[in-house]
């Protein structure tokens, strides 16, 4: 156990895994006896607490056996049964089975690993919009999230008029985009994904975990450069506020907006539409929103930070970014199908309507 976790990417590995098990547990013995269960399916309680940057601590809260009583209101009848000691076991199994498949995972990145079955490259996945600075010289870093940002962000008081479903940094926190590069399944995604086509988990990143793509980090494709702690922040607020509208309105748009297009165009960069994370981003810390900065008795983020009106932040256009996801690898043929392109080439049109559609959730 111990060499299990002596790297920091296996100790990732291990505590992004664990929570996983404990719900594989929990859907194989649904019966367990548990604190909170209703006829709704409330299960198994996990609290997890961030340590640092790479770990996680998992506890359970398990109902105690003596304590059987019909819920009100419930068909649901607890009572002490052997499936509490399975499930208890079957956790115990499942978290070796992590610890000794990271010491594999460590022992097999040792040598050399198996070619993937399509030789793909970073080429074959580049799509325009700002490019990573691994130096932060022409664009300044993507910053963590920050406890300090809920003192104006959170512990909102439903008493004084501030629901709860309003708070930004709780529902951030607590929201998938916070774990989008904490998920155990995006990491097993990102496995198949560059063992099937080779460097094409920088497509996944470049969605999953921003800061790190934008850093240089993202490269090996398999996660296993991310270093620092936005790299496993995800889609942080300080990324999402530094979006600029890549679609320029004289009409609406921030006059910031303008130079940054321009760049962008004469680099022959500017995305001509929004998705697959082809996003335009500020190259200085200039945080956009629904509100301008203006109105603010004093700016709570220093005079350095500038604060300014972005229509943009109050469309779905914004969301769009991320969640409508091509792979350009490929492109449609007339008959409809998709065949991949030359390899080593980015794709010929930079059009989602001409490459393979992986989400069309927005």
């Amino acid at each position: 156990m111990s060499e299990c976790i002596e790297s920091s990417n296996d100790c990732r590995f291990l505590c992004n895994w664990a929570p996983f098990a404990v719900r594989t547990a929990y859907n194989r013995y649904p019966n367990a006896p548990t604190r909170g269960r209703n006829s709704h399916g409330a299960g198994l309680r996990l609290h997890l607490r961030w340590r640092s940057s790479t770990q996680f601590i998992s506890s359970l809260d398990p109902r105690d056996p003596a304590d059987v009583r019909r819920e009100e209101g419930s068909n649901f009848v607890s009572r002490p049964t052997h499936s509490g000691f399975a499930m208890r076991s079957s956790i115990a199994l499942i978290v070796l089975t992590c610890c000794l498949l990271a010491q594999s995972q460590r022992t097999t990145s040792a040598g050399d690993p198996p070619p993937p079955l399509v030789p793909t490259t970073l080429e074959d996945f580049f799509l325009p919009g700002t490019q990573p600075d691994p130096d932060g010289i022409e664009l300044t870093p993507i910053e963590p999230a920050s406890p300090l940002c809920q003192l104006c962000h959170g512990f909102f008081t439903p008493e004084l008029g501030q629901p709860h479903e309003a708070e930004p940094y709780r529902n951030w926190a607590g929201s998938m985009m916070a774990q989008a590069s904490r998920d155990p399944i995006f990491y097993a995604a990102l496995t198949i994904a560059n063992q099937d086509a080779g460097e094409s988990g920088d497509l996944c990143i470049r969605c999953h975990a921003p800061g790190a793509w934008l850093g240089g980090r993202a490269t090996p494709t398999d996660g296993s450069g991310f270093s620092e702690l936005v790299d496993f922040d995800g889609v942080t607020c300080h990324f999402c506020h530094r979006l600029v509208n890549p679609a320029f309105d004289p009409n609406e748009s921030p006059a910031e907006d303008a130079p940054i297009i321009f760049d962008l165009i004469i680099a022959g960069l500017l995305p001509a539409e929004l998705g697959s994370a082809q996003y335009v981003v500020d190259p200085n810390d200039v945080r956009r929103g629904p509100e301008s900065g203006e109105d603010w008795p004093y700016n709570p983020h220093g005079d350095a930070v500038n604060i300014i009106l972005s229509p943009f932040h109050r469309k779905a256009d914004l969301c769009g970014t991320c969640h409508d996801v091509s792979n350009p690898a490929f492109s449609r043929q007339p008959d409809g199908s998709y065949l991949p392109n030359d390899f080593g080439q980015p794709h010929p049109t930079m059009l989602k309507a001409d490459m393979f559609p992986v989400e069309r959730t927005y």
